[in-house]
């Protein structure tokens, strides 16, 4: 085991950026966890009954990852990092986290790392290297019995290949098996049972598969995905499914800093779905952008959502926007924000740019009881 350290730069931060103000959400309560020179959310999770944040911190000459548990200060996590991004936290056995992250390797080519942190945020075992070629993008979920699912591509830009990997219950990445030719973009969703979706592009088509160890199965070409101009960025692929229904969300920003939000929807027995279409209100409000679906398999699907310049939380059924209920005004997201969702309610993550300072990296709790009044 590896004990966390704290650094008192990173305290000094906090300070700092706690002294710019925190907005006032129309429910809830707003939270400051850190600052960061970031533009991801948060990585989220819930084990044991806790609540663990991740981010990538610094200060001023060093990177390094930093966790934080419940309402306890920031630690920063021995695993040496030289450019990390895209963090994820997953809920595993016994109170512990998977961390997975992309960073570079030793060879200058992208990597999925991952390690296993205790329930007090002990690095338990790691960096791990989980992907052994040059790695574009991944998704991971974890199971009930606190392993986890790991789909990445990787290999030539011309025609990645997806692959997908198990991570056990002590962090250690398990064989590697290519699944699929030519398959970029994963977005993977689990149920209660275990099962697992996988769904992932293949030569402009969204394809929808059933996991098992790893394998794809019951392979189904869906229909097509949105059009990606050559200035556009294509940001991580969200998915979501309860049981019945699954869903998939693309967001993409453009050059001029624009963003928007498309999505498609279906059955998970259907054979094709509707095409994808840019997520707007019935209404014809103001378009939805920078969308992450929280899991669960509840008959609407919860969603954090950028709505103009306020934060909100998106109703969906199977076929349609529902609505959305204002929680935070006045927020410039760059990111899609994360999202948990319990019984007694929802915590929600996101890193908001400040002028020429490390963005503040707020979490807002709101319960199960306001929401239902909004």
């Amino acid at each position: 085991m590896i004990r966390i350290s704290l650094l008192p730069g990173l305290l000094l931060g906090l300070a700092s950026c706690m002294g710019s103000g925190v907005p006032q959400p129309a429910t809830g309560t707003i939270t400051v966890i850190g600052a960061a020179m970031q533009r991801e959310a948060p990585a989220l999770a819930i084990s044991g009954g806790q609540l663990a944040s991740a981010w990538i911190g610094s200060d001023g000459a060093d990177v390094f990852q930093v966790a934080r548990l419940n309402d306890s200060e920031p630690v920063v996590l021995p695993l040496p990092p030289r450019h990390p991004y895209q963090q994820t936290l997953l809920a595993s056995a016994g109170g512990r986290f998977h961390l997975l992250w992309l960073d570079s390797s030793d060879t200058a080519e992208t990597r999925l790392y991952s390690a296993l942190l205790g329930p007090d945020l002990t690095v338990e075992r790691g960096p791990v290297e989980v992907s052994d070629i040059n790695t574009f993008d991944y998704s991971a979920v974890s199971l009930p019995d606190g392993t986890a699912t790991v789909a990445w591509t990787g290999g030539s830009p011309a025609g990645p290949g997806l692959f997908l990997q198990q991570i056990d219950l002590s962090g250690r990445a398990r064989a590697v098996f290519a699944s699929a030719r030519n398959g970029t973009q994963p977005a993977l969703s689990s149920l209660s049972d275990g099962t697992v979706f996988a769904f992932y592009e293949s030569e402009g088509d969204l394809l929808r598969a059933r996991v098992f160890g790893e394998s794809l199965l019951d392979t189904v070409r869906l229909n097509r995905t949105p059009a990606i101009g050559p200035t556009d960025r294509l940001h991580p692929v969200f998915a979501a499914t309860n049981g019945t229904c699954g869903y998939v969300f693309w967001n993409i920003s453009h050059a001029d800093g624009a963003a928007e939000t498309w999505w498609t929807s279906g059955t998970l027995d259907a054979s094709s779905w509707r095409a994808p279409q840019r997520l707007v209100p019935i209404d014809g409000g103001m378009p939805l952008r920078w969308m992450r679906p929280a899991s669960g398999e509840e008959e609407l699907l919860e969603a954090a959502v950028l709505q103009g310049d306020t934060l909100s939380l998106a109703r969906l059924s199977c076929e349609s926007l529902l609505g959305t209920v204002p929680l935070v005004a006045e927020q410039e997201l760059l990111s899609a924000p994360s999202i948990l969702r319990e019984d007694s309610g929802l915590t929600i993550g996101w890193s908001l740019p400040g002028d020429n300072q490390p963005a503040r990296l707020l979490l807002l709790h709101v319960s199960r009881e306001d929401i239902s009044m909004r």
